[in-house]
């Protein structure tokens, strides 16, 4: 039977359990694992390779687009530099804390689009690999 074997690094060891978990969707084996380094085979002459393979590639678009995603930065709030400003400047004192609300509420609403954005990310991966589990082993049971 052909195997096909593939290599990766996880950035920690948090993320390992879940990597594997999730290419095992696709019908990769864990081989072994040597520190961050993991090594996967699957087999290429199941009937359901090419759908196994079609799923993967979402489940890489989706992956990529979910680890391309930027979390917004928060705008930092100097009470010094606040003090400063209502001290020598009054007027310019109440502009800096104009703007500090405007940029404060335009990160909320950046940040709950991307926290939308990621979770629901997060689920099409969760059922890319549901609909690829449930695939590679319902071949199983045929066999």
């Amino acid at each position: 039977m052909p195997r096909e074997s593939k290599f990766f690094t996880v950035p920690n060891r948090r993320n390992l359990s879940e990597k594997v978990k999730e290419l095992e969707s696709f019908g990769w084996e864990l081989s072994s694992i040597n520190g961050l380094d993991v090594m996967m085979t699957r087999e290429t002459s199941n009937k359901v390779y090419p759908d196994l393979i079609r799923y993967e590639y979402e489940y890489e678009a989706l992956r990529e687009e979910c680890n391309n995603l930027e979390e917004p930065m928060s705008p930092n709030f100097s009470v010094v530099l606040f003090i400063i400003w209502i001290i020598l400047f009054i007027l310019p004192g109440i502009i800096y804390l104009i703007i500090y609300l405007y940029s404060k509420q335009k990160y909320m609403r950046l940040y709950n689009e991307y926290k939308s954005k990621y979770e629901q990310l997060t689920q099409q991966i969760k059922e890319i690999c549901a609909k690829s589990r449930q695939l590679f082993y319902s071949r199983e049971e045929n066999l």
